[in-house]
């Protein structure tokens, strides 16, 4: 109808081997071009050969997201060693999370290994008590900063974290009251 497919054509040795190669003659573009498999190359695949092949995709998408996610983990597991160990971190402005931050100047000091959230935003304060990567909820991130010291007048401070959690891009929104801490 729209020349996107052919439902109930069967692909057969002469036409493809995937979807990644197209017949001879085809037009180029491939899943490798910047733009994505180009017109023609759609065309030569049926409409169920298209939805699998995307079905497929979303697949290696999760599994890549899930990979990603460890590696930030393993990260910063990593760089929290070598700040413990008195070394610094190339390229780094900012202390990963849960580093311990420097001691104030105002006489009070913390304990080895806890993170001082004194003069911090609350979305700063929940970046310090949550690993680049981790998937949290709001009520597990206020749990933290509570349990960290983190002092507020805020009635609701459940609430006021949610909005934080909102409006912050080190923060994405990965479903329902569930949150992932991305830089």
């Amino acid at each position: 109808m729209y020349g996107y497919g052919r439902p109930g054509k069967a692909p057969t040795t002469d036409d493809t081997d995937s979807m990644n190669e197209p017949r001879s003659g085809a037009p180029t573009g491939g899943d490798d071009s910047p733009d994505g498999p180009s017109e023609g190359h759609l065309e030569q695949h049926s409409t169920e050969e298209i939805i699998a092949e995307l079905q497929r995709r979303q697949g290696r998408i999760h599994e890549a997201h899930a990979r990603r996610t460890r590696l930030l983990q393993q990260l910063a597991e990593v760089e929290m060693e070598i700040l413990r160990l008195g070394g610094s971190i190339p390229g780094r402005s900012t202390q990963p999370v849960g580093a311990p931050a420097p001691a104030s100047n105002g006489g009070g000091s913390t304990a080895p290994g806890s993170v001082d959230l004194s003069g911090l935003t609350l979305p700063r304060a929940i970046a310090q008590v949550v690993r680049i990567g981790e998937v949290f909820s709001p009520k597990e991130a206020t749990e933290r900063l509570r349990e960290a010291g983190y002092r507020t007048r805020a009635q609701h401070f459940n609430t006021a974290v949610t909005q934080a959690l909102g409006r912050d891009n080190h923060f994405r929104r990965v479903g329902h009251g569930r949150y992932e801490r991305v830089g």
